[in-house]
């Protein structure tokens, strides 16, 4: 008992000499205050009141921090597709460029791109126009096919595509855009899908291209369904071996001594050979006045190597005559269709001793 009240007497002692000096610091100050107020320094006093009483009557504040997490989901990429060209016109016996640009978008950067694919697809009226690469499981072509299913090509990758130099490299203001440039090498065995194609079916069908992207978590794909794109008929030829005569006397034919002729086939479609040719001249085949000649008609050709009197055909300079060749089209570049022709020629009698050159032209057409 007698400990409380010791207690108890210290904290009424304590609150009275407490009050006491918060009294008379603040009647000191306030004094002050008021001839400082007096002296047109009153604003300043009145701050520094405020400062005692907040220094007597607001507690000590501590600060503390608070840790922040994010985790940045992943973005899927997204792409659009275009060709450089809507008609792809081929060069006989080779390839032709033609080139797509694939436009990518991805939120979480354009560093996060892997990989970036693209084909150059035949789809018929039929097939399914859906985004699928050569090769994929789902394509209707299971391999690269030069003649319907055609894999972009890189210095060094098939089926890669490059990250443009020329338009949006991701570094030039707009780091979640940008451009890959993918090359196709259209061999002449293409299949035609223009209003010359051979068959209605193909002159309803239609190339597309399509475009693949990851980034490594996610994959998308896109087509230019939007874009028409068609692969011109080439209907085109070589020929190989010189028709050179054996000598033959005036009023004589070369008999079974025919000279051949290979045609070739360079084109996409099935063909025929159309012929026409020139005199034989003395003056190296330019037949100028007053030049001897053997007539166009003396020489004859057929697909049969037989005698001269068999062979089925005459050289005409006016009018080409159309040969069943039958060059059907290749399947693959390295593999060629050919047909040979034989040549025969008469002299007539009376015809001067000379040297008789002309020439001979073979042109295709759809059979």
């Amino acid at each position: 008992m007698q400990a409380r009240d010791m207690e108890k007497n210290y904290k009424e002692l304590f609150k009275e000499k407490y009050a006491l000096f918060a009294e008379k610091h603040v009647l000191k100050y306030a004094a002050s205050f008021r001839a400082r107020w007096n002296r047109t320094e009153g604003i300043f006093a009145l701050l520094a009141l405020v400062a005692v009483s907040v220094f007597f009557f607001v507690g000590y504040v501590k600060a503390d921090t608070s840790t922040t997490s994010v985790i940045v989901g992943n973005s899927a990429p997204t792409l659009t597709v275009s060709l450089d060209r809507s008609t792809i016109i081929l060069s006989e016996n080779t390839y032709t460029w033609a080139s797509t640009t694939l436009t990518i978008t991805d939120g979480n950067g354009c560093a996060t791109i892997n990989k970036v694919e693209a084909s150059l697809v035949f789809a018929s009226t039929t097939a399914d126009m859906g985004a699928n690469i050569c090769g994929r499981p789902n394509s209707n072509y299971l391999s690269w096919d030069e003649n319907y299913c055609i894999m972009a090509t890189t210095a060094s990758s098939t089926g890669g595509c490059m990250a443009t130099t020329t338009g949006d490299t991701c570094s030039d203001g707009s780091l979640t855009v940008g451009e890959w440039d993918c090359g196709f090498q259209v061999w002449f065995t293409g299949t035609p899908t223009d209003a010359s194609a051979p068959y209605a079916n193909l002159q309803s069908a239609r190339w597309f291209v399509v475009g693949s992207t990851t980034d490594n978590v996610v994959s998308a794909s896109a087509t230019n369904t939007a874009q028409t794109i068609e692969v011109a008929t080439l209907n085109a030829l070589n020929v190989t071996g010189t028709i050179t005569y054996p000598e033959t006397a005036a009023g004589a034919d070369t008999g079974a001594t025919n000279q051949t002729a290979t045609v070739t086939n360079t084109g996409n479609t099935v063909t025929d050979t159309e012929i026409s040719g020139t005199a034989l001249c003395s003056d190296g085949g330019t037949c100028a006045s007053p030049a001897t000649e053997i007539n166009d008609d003396n020489q004859k050709f057929g697909l049969v190597d037989d005698t001269y009197a068999s062979l089925t055909n005459n050289l005409s300079s006016t009018t080409p005559a159309t040969i069943e060749t039958v060059l059907a089209t290749t399947t693959a570049t390295s593999t060629t269709i050919t047909d040979a022709t034989f040549w025969g020629v008469a002299i007539d009698s009376g015809q001067p001793n000379s040297t008789y050159t002309g020439t001979q032209t073979f042109t295709a057409v759809a059979d």
